[in-house]
């Protein structure tokens, strides 16, 4: 959630061999990233999805409030109520 929640809505490049200067790195780890940047399907540059719904759900999970969801994501809270009563995930 975390990285999502930094990198969502962004391009990122994530380094085959990191050196530990990347802000992706504080988040998932060196071998994390690498991990990341070897598979096929995300590659070196990678879009990060915002993910908002799934956000939604999960920190409503966690016991956040619709409201502080709503400020977190971005997103208005009528959305929010909807994501977490459909349980998009």
């Amino acid at each position: 959630m975390r990285f999502l929640l930094t990198f969502g809505g962004a391009e990122l490049y994530l380094a085959a061999d990191p050196k530990g200067r990347s802000s992706a790195e504080a988040v998932v780890g060196a071998e994390g990233v690498a991990r990341m940047a070897d598979h096929t399907r995300i590659g070196q540059r990678a879009r990060v999805p915002l993910a908002r719904a799934w956000l939604a759900v999960m920190l409503h999970w966690q016991g956040h409030s619709t409201a502080g969801i709503a400020r977190t994501i971005r997103a208005p809270d009528v959305s929010v109520r909807r994501w977490i009563k459909e349980g998009r995930a």
